[in-house]
């Protein structure tokens, strides 16, 4: 089930600037930080609810599965720039179904 675009808005500041809680509580960023999974996966439906993609035209092209099953992180990539590449690469598909 994809979530709904309210329940990832909550999360994309978070997921935007790569900081845990207290980070950004502190102001200081671990600039050395990995994404996680969750991360890369929270950004990627985010960015794909900003291109106006409806929770049913992602459940139509995601299949059930996660952003991250259909469009692999590459290794050490943000999850920003994962997010903008996954929601670019889904919309590339939606384009053409």
């Amino acid at each position: 089930m994809v979530p709904s675009r309210y329940e990832w808005r909550e999360r994309k500041s978070s997921a935007a600037t790569g900081m845990t809680d207290a980070e950004a509580s502190a102001g200081q960023p671990d600039r050395f930080a990995r994404a996680t999974r969750a991360e890369h996966r929270a950004r990627a439906l985010c960015e794909m609810f900003d291109l106006c993609l409806t929770e049913e035209d992602l459940a139509g092209l995601l299949g059930g599965r996660c952003p991250t099953e259909v469009v692999v992180p590459r290794r050490d990539e943000g999850a920003c720039e994962y997010g903008q590449r996954a929601a670019s690469e889904i919309m590339v598909r939606y384009i053409l179904a």
